[in-house]
């Protein structure tokens, strides 16, 4: 996925005129702060995977960057939610491997707005 295509840009700048650039930093703290947590928490579960655990655990991420149209980063962590609601093991595993990448690029092109 190119960087311009990782978060919407009309969202951005919707969230800007909604309040300014101090509320967007704000938004963007909060997000980088508290998704490497969950995501990490989502792993830590895999290997045995309790799949409650690990659906509420992807929701949080899945929710966030639906807030914002991180559309990559939002359609993996709603993979998971899915295939932990299934107890689908063969399923969540090619996530795992695509939601840090996924969230990488969220945080590399939300640095461009700080």
């Amino acid at each position: 996925m190119n960087k311009a295509s990782v978060l919407d840009q009309t969202t951005i700048e919707q969230l800007k005129r909604l309040g300014g650039d101090e509320f967007l930093h704000k938004l963007i703290d909060v997000f980088l702060k508290h998704t490497p947590w969950l995501l990490s928490a989502i792993s830590n579960i895999h290997p045995e995977p309790a799949w409650h655990a690990v659906s509420l655990a992807a929701h949080s991420p899945k929710a966030s960057a639906g807030n914002i149209n991180a559309f990559e980063l939002q359609a993996s962590a709603s993979d998971i939610v899915q295939a932990a609601n299934n107890s689908n093991v063969a399923a969540i595993t090619p996530i795992f491997i695509q939601i840090a990448p996924a969230f990488n690029s969220v945080t590399e092109t939300f640095q461009r707005f700080k």
